[in-house]
């Protein structure tokens, strides 16, 4: 690629650029996918398995994130220098076998997300019929609704309400049956998405830190699996879950320094939070 001072020539990219925008950030050239290799593994939807038209669903929102980074589509509340200079963030990085810059990338995407989460969201509409809750119901069982831990529980208001282990067996086969019948290797559309604004004044912090916390354990786990590299400096924290807890305070999601030392803070967002986060996504992701 012919540059100039390092940069590579505006002209030849004057056709990516929509009119009245310009290029921000040179770091990343919007045609090369080599730096965001991770953004890949971290865009990934459903459950990464190729459909019925060949696409595993990786890279969902790289080309996205690519255009918004280079022309500074969002603000970002930390540096790229101040990335590299976090010695404790850039160890465990390095120290996990991952790549400093490509991290830098999805460092930035992930922040991206969360915060475009709690803006201009995209709230996903109810699947096109009950057939498709049932069929996500069934992978998500493995496809076995005859296991025995599996529980039914019902409640009116705050009471508890039995129920016999016969309904329970009536219940499970039925879903069996269906998901069998009506659910198993079918597709099913979603409708669609309404787009809403969001009072970032509503928003508690607690969210944007576990909805990283959700997109970072996903990317840690497609990326490295149960994979434990070993560890000669001691000083150095392969915890991920630490590492999660000093990105969001790297992020300014909190200004409680116990995220810099232990994973117990964030360990009890994630306990408060769950089953709270409305399922939405960026309208800029969508």
């Amino acid at each position: 690629m012919e540059t100039k001072n390092g940069k590579p020539l505006p002209a030849d990219y004057e056709w990516l650029i929509r009119d009245g925008e310009q290029i921000v950030h040179w770091d990343l050239d919007p045609l090369s996918r080599d730096l965001c290799e991770y953004v890949d593994v971290a865009s990934v939807y459903g459950n990464g398995k190729e459909d019925d038209y060949g696409h595993d669903g990786a890279g969902q929102w790289t080309s996205q994130f690519r255009y918004r980074y280079w022309t500074g589509k969002f603000r970002m509340p930390f540096t790229k220098e101040e990335y590299y200079n976090n010695d404790d963030i850039i160890a465990t990085v390095k120290g996990l076998g991952l790549d400093a810059e490509k991290f830098w990338f999805v460092l930035v995407f992930i922040y991206d997300y969360v915060e475009s989460s709690f803006d201009e969201t995209a709230e996903i509409l109810q699947p096109a019929s009950l057939l498709k809750a049932i069929k996500d119901l069934g992978e998500t069982l493995e496809e076995d609704f005859s296991d025995q831990e599996i529980e039914i529980t019902m409640k009116r208001g705050k009471k508890s309400v039995e129920i016999l282990p016969v309904v329970k067996r009536a219940i499970l086969q039925w879903l069996q049956e269906t998901y069998e019948r009506d659910c198993k290797d079918r597709r099913f559309l979603i409708y669609g998405a309404d787009c809403v604004r969001v009072d970032h004044a509503e928003i508690n912090s607690s969210y944007r830190i576990y909805r990283a916390v959700t997109m970072y354990r996903d990317l840690f786990s497609n990326l490295l699996g149960n994979k434990r590299p070993k560890q000669p400096d001691k000083e150095v924290s392969l915890n991920r879950l630490l590492l999660i807890s000093r990105i969001c305070y790297f992020y300014k999601f909190t200004k409680n320094k116990n995220f810099l030392y232990g994973d117990d803070s964030i360990k009890g967002i994630i306990k408060s939070c769950k089953g709270r986060i409305p399922p939405s996504k960026p309208a800029c992701y969508w």
